[in-house]
């Protein structure tokens, strides 16, 4: 292996990089906007204080007769689904 190789070498390894750096900042800058957005939307969701049921609760529907199962968290506004079995 001459100089001139390992330099060569040298180049294409400092570009191959410097490439790679350029692919981080644009992937920054494209997606830093969707993280914050959905970062303020997971605050907004932890608040469990207004939703009825658990994952998992087993339902009978008031109506219908129906059994089910609660299988996504929900929020309630004043009004009751089911009764509990």
């Amino acid at each position: 292996m001459t100089i001139r190789t390992t330099l060569q070498d040298e180049r294409q390894l400092n570009e191959a990089l410097d490439q790679g750096l350029e692919a981080v900042q644009l992937l920054h800058t494209e997606y830093a906007d969707l993280l914050a957005r959905l970062r303020s939307a997971r605050e907004v969701r932890a608040d469990r204080s207004r939703v009825a049921f658990s994952v998992g609760t087993v339902f009978t529907h008031k109506k219908f007769g129906y059994k089910g199962v609660h299988v996504r968290n929900s929020v309630v506004y004043g009004c009751s689904f089911a009764s509990f079995t």
